[in-house]
């Protein structure tokens, strides 16, 4: 389509920070029409990252906070059941 006018969109919004191109000139595919301004985006990214840091330390505190009951969990019934097999383990728990 040679001398074709065609409109472009983009699937960014944005400040345009500098334009290449004026209407009416002649661009080839691929050509760089525009520049946006980053900053908007790159804060929104940075402040994503930081979600995404607290939201894998909280996991992981979840985690060691569960494993840690468990493991309590375990040794207390580990120990109720040694009670009830060991006469001296039950005086003992009870001193």
């Amino acid at each position: 389509m040679v001398g074709a006018q065609v409109n472009v969109g983009s699937s960014a919004s944005g400040v345009v920070m500098h334009l290449y191109v004026r209407i009416g000139d002649r661009v080839q595919k691929g050509q760089l029409l525009a520049v946006l301004d980053s900053r908007e985006l790159t804060a929104r990214r940075d402040a994503d990252v930081a979600a995404l840091q607290l939201a894998k330390a909280n996991l992981n505190y979840a985690q060691t906070t569960y494993d840690a009951s468990r493991n309590s969990t375990q040794r207390r019934h580990c120990a109720e059941r040694v009670g009830r097999w060991h006469p001296a383990y039950a005086v003992a728990e009870q001193q």
